[in-house]
């Protein structure tokens, strides 16, 4: 997705940095996998992006949040915690990390 930078609404480019290519392609596919998956949250955040910016960009969405959450996870030693697909926060900053036993 591309980023917000300055004002006046301009925006960056949506390309991703360099990195491990197996390591992106192992996230991507997987991303794609839990996007079939049913009444889990990173289906429904995938279906959410891909209503919008289209399949390829929500795949890069979810598997930068799948990240994310192994991220969290590893750091905090907290156990995954599957919230449904109802478990989006009725606000911004409700919850920091809603993926997370915080």
């Amino acid at each position: 997705m591309s980023r917000q930078s300055g004002s006046a609404g301009k925006r960056g480019h949506g390309r991703t940095r360099k990195g491990n290519r197996w390591i992106r392609r192992g996230l991507t596919q997987s991303a794609l996998g839990t996007s079939h998956s049913k009444d889990t949250y990173l289906s429904s955040f995938y279906w959410r992006i891909a209503s919008k910016r289209g399949g390829k960009k929500a795949r890069i969405a979810a598997a930068l949040k799948q990240l994310e959450i192994a991220f969290r996870m590893i750091r905090d030693g907290v156990q995954f915690k599957e919230l449904g697909q109802s478990s989006r926060p009725a606000a911004h900053g409700a919850q920091s990390h809603p993926r997370t036993d915080c």
